[in-house]
């Protein structure tokens, strides 16, 4: 910018002139000399006007680009912050064990907190099973959590195995490890076993002082929350650095990439969204509240829920439904993903509409004002509401998003029809 001070100065000069002039012979007035009229000051010149701006540029969109912004933007950030919240949960969890018998600072309450804040991470990482998460069957994810294969009898069973040393978790099953085990263990009130039937060991665990069976659940929730902190900084490593897989989705299109076209790269991101048709929509909604066969028929049935025994199952519904979006934005409205991406291939409509949709699905799930398991037995209706509405993005998805974009439906989706 061109900064200039102008400075006029102006001064006003009267000069008053007169003569008094007599003498005989002549009586003819001398005139008076008139005095010349100051220059007229010039105005000060203007500023000059500033270069015009060009136009802006219309923003580019690349298919590269969108799969950069979603491994920087919200895969890798969502995978450390898993990695922080399962420390934190370690911590607690220990911080838990090393208060009771008494619990006087109601440590337990904590570590029930961290354990939310951590299974909120991990709602988020659902919608992200790419590559390690996806491989071998989804070996490393139902490490961390297996539901639905969850069973809290195992569990009870693992309590008494952890008992005995040396003990590891080299060969336990899924069912007995991770966040779901961990949930089990925090948050239920009855200290009894779950198994209908018990080996002679579950039999005199019942029979145990309730400080030593407390006791026993929280060294195994330890172990457990070990376990996970290891799994997660796993997760972490196998995505980042030079030989991770954001680099290796990142390359897609390039020579020598395992993927031949950069949209066979984002179909791979894509294939993982559909964790919102099958489990999501068919697992959480549609098969606790009847719309599925449940362990109570065709009826509302709040042991299928997610989970059970914190009651957080709708809270996971609506994490679940916020990564599709932070996922669909490629992180932030300012950042590039598949909206972009339907923009750019003129399909704006779907572009709108699949935001629309998911916005209203999340602010109902939102408004509900009572927890999961009581929406499910007495709002049966909003809970079928809910699907009905997710059900919208679901279709959603598996039309007019893949066909815009020339993507392909996963396998695992393509039975679905609901």
């Amino acid at each position: 910018m061109i900064k200039e001070l102008v400075k006029a100065s102006v001064i006003l000069l009267i000069v008053s002139m007169g003569a008094a002039c007599g003498g005989g012979g002549s009586s003819d007035p001398v005139p008076p000399v008139e005095s010349p009229a100051p220059d007229p000051q010039p105005d000060p010149a203007p500023d000059p006007a500033p270069d015009p701006q060009p136009d802006p540029q219309p923003d580019s969109f690349s298919e590269s680009e969108l799969i950069e912004s979603i491994i920087d933007n919200v895969y890798i950030p969502t995978f450390e912050l898993f990695a922080q919240e399962a420390e934190t949960l370690n911590s607690a969890i220990q911080a838990y064990c090393d208060s009771l018998p008494m619990d006087s600072e109601n440590t337990l309450g904590t570590a029930q907190d961290r354990w939310k804040d951590t299974i909120d991470a991990w709602q988020m990482i659902e919608l992200m099973q790419v590559g390690p998460l996806f491989d071998d069957g989804n070996a490393l994810r139902n490490i961390v959590y297996s539901w639905p294969n969850n069973n809290a009898c195992s569990v009870d069973q693992e309590i008494l195995e952890s008992e005995t040393a040396p003990y590891s978790l080299t060969d336990v099953s899924n069912s007995r490890r991770g966040l779901d085990a961990i949930e089990y263990l925090l948050f239920d009130n009855d200290l009894n076993h779950k198994c209908t039937m018990p080996s002679d060991g579950l039999i005199a665990w019942n029979n145990r002082m309730d400080d030593d069976r407390m006791a026993a659940r929280c060294n195994f929730a330890s172990i457990l929350a070990e376990d996970v902190v290891l799994q997660a900084d796993q997760i972490v490593a196998s995505w980042t650095g030079d030989m991770g897989y954001g680099n290796t989705l990142k390359s897609a299109g390039e020579q020598g990439s395992q993927f031949s076209t950069s949209l066979e790269g984002i179909n791979d991101i894509s294939d993982a969204l559909f964790y919102f048709t099958g489990p999501m929509k068919d697992g959480k909604i549609a098969t606790p509240v009847g719309l599925r066969a449940n362990n109570c028929g065709l009826e509302p049935c709040t042991e299928d829920a997610e989970s059970v025994f914190s009651d957080y199952s709708l809270e996971n519904i609506i994490t679940n439904m916020k990564a599709l979006r932070m996922i669909l934005i490629g992180g932030s409205d300012e950042d590039t993903g598949f909206i972009d991406f339907l923009n750019d291939v003129g399909d704006t409509e779907t572009a709108t509409n699949i935001i629309t949709e998911l916005d209203d699905a999340i602010a109902l799930a939102e408004g509900f004002t009572s927890t999961y398991s009581e929406a499910l037995t007495q709002e049966t209706e909003e809970v079928i509401e809910l699907h009905d509405e997710v059900n919208k993005v679901d279709d959603i998805l598996k039309s007019d998003f893949l066909e815009s974009l020339a993507l392909e439906l996963p396998a695992t989706s393509a039975g679905d029809n609901d």
